[in-house]
C-alpha cells in the first residue's frame, strides 16, 4: 500500500497534468489558424464563436491514491470539433469515429436553430447572389440561409482540429512512466 506522501505526490502531478491540459485546449480554441476542410479547401479561421466551449472544458481528478482517476468533460460539441465529422461527400482525412448519416435532415429543426443563433451571434446577413449587396432581412430568407448552410456543412462535414487530444497527447508523453500507466489504465476505462 503507499504512503500517504506518495499519494499527494500523485494527486499533485495529475492535478498539474490536467491543469495544463484544459489551459492548452482552451487557448487552441482562441486562437486564429489554418483550417483544412474535408473538401480540401483551407481558411483563417477561429475555431471559437461564443466562447461556450472554452469556458465548459474542465476536469475532475478523484482520489484514490494509485488508483486515482482523471475525468475531462466539456460541451458536447466539443468532441465533434475535436475529432471531425465525416460529411456524405467528404471523409475526415485520417478518419473520425463520427458522420452524417443519410437518414439525418438539413431540415432537423436542432441544426438549423443551433446555425440561425450562429448567423445572429457573427451577425452573418443574407446577400444577393448576383449583386452581392445585403438584402431586406426577412425570417423567411434567414431560414433559408440556414438551410444551405446546414446543407453545405452536411456535404463537407467538419474538419478535425484536434484542440483538445492534441495537447493532451503532447503532455501525457511528459508524464514520468510510473503516472503514464496510471493515466493510460484510466483512460481505458
Amino acid at each position: 500500500m503507499p504512503s500517504p506522501l506518495i499519494n499527494d505526490v500523485i494527486q499533485t502531478k495529475l492535478h498539474e497534468f490536467a491543469k495544463e491540459v484544459v489551459r492548452k485546449a482552451r487557448l487552441e480554441l482562441g486562437t486564429k489558424r489554418r483550417i483544412k476542410y474535408n473538401d480540401g479547401t483551407v481558411k483563417n479561421r477561429r475555431m471559437v464563436s461564443t466562447g461556450n466551449l472554452q469556458k465548459s472544458i474542465g476536469y475532475v481528478v478523484t482520489a484514490g491514491g494509485v488508483h486515482s482517476a482523471i475525468s475531462f468533460f466539456m460541451e458536447t460539441y466539443g468532441y465533434y470539433l475535436d475529432a471531425g465529422v465525416s460529411g456524405r461527400k467528404y471523409k475526415v482525412q485520417g478518419g473520425s469515429p463520427y458522420r452524417y448519416k443519410k437518414s439525418y435532415s438539413t431540415k432537423g429543426a436542432g441544426h438549423q436553430k443551433s446555425i440561425r443563433k450562429w448567423m445572429d451571434k457573427k451577425g452573418i446577413k443574407v446577400r444577393d447572389k448576383e449583386t452581392g449587396s445585403f438584402v431586406k432581412q426577412t425570417e423567411a430568407k434567414r431560414n433559408n440561409l440556414a438551410y444551405f448552410i446546414a446543407k453545405k456543412i452536411k456535404e463537407r462535414g467538419l474538419p478535425k482540429t484536434e484542440f483538445f487530444s492534441k495537447g493532451f497527447d503532447e503532455l501525457y508523453q511528459e508524464l514520468p512512466a510510473q503516472l503514464q500507466f496510471l493515466v493510460a489504465e484510466e483512460v481505458e476505462k
